[in-house]
């Protein structure tokens, strides 16, 4: 019996023990995962922020494209006016051009006439 009574000490030795290391690795494995959930939170709040910034710029850069395409419309309606304005200069250059050059040969065929 006291054999039996030494064994069963051993073995409860044994088991106090075992664990013993089983809760020192739970603590551990408690601890790391605990350390990556802190992680894990920092690195997606820090994701959220860049996707944030991310928005904001690509909202930033819509902008920017809209406002240049207003520009160039702008730009292609002046070019156009440009031309029209450039289309009646030119009209007039030629209707006055035509008009000089009758009264030029008009003026010269009075003059030799008068000779």
């Amino acid at each position: 019996m006291r054999a039996g009574l030494a064994n069963a000490e051993i073995g409860l030795e044994s088991l106090r023990t075992a664990t013993d290391e089983n809760e020192a690795r739970r603590r551990d494995t408690a601890a790391q995962i605990a350390s990556n959930l802190a992680q894990l939170k920092d690195e997606t709040f820090h994701l959220r922020l860049a996707q944030d910034d991310t928005a904001t710029e690509l909202g930033s850069l819509r902008a920017g494209v809209a406002n240049s395409e207003i520009g160039v419309d702008s730009l292609r309606a002046s070019t156009a006016e440009i031309h029209q304005e450039i289309g009646r200069i030119e009209a007039a250059r030629d209707v006055t051009s035509s008009i000089a050059n009758r009264h030029k040969h008009r003026g010269h065929k009075k003059w030799v006439a008068l000779r």
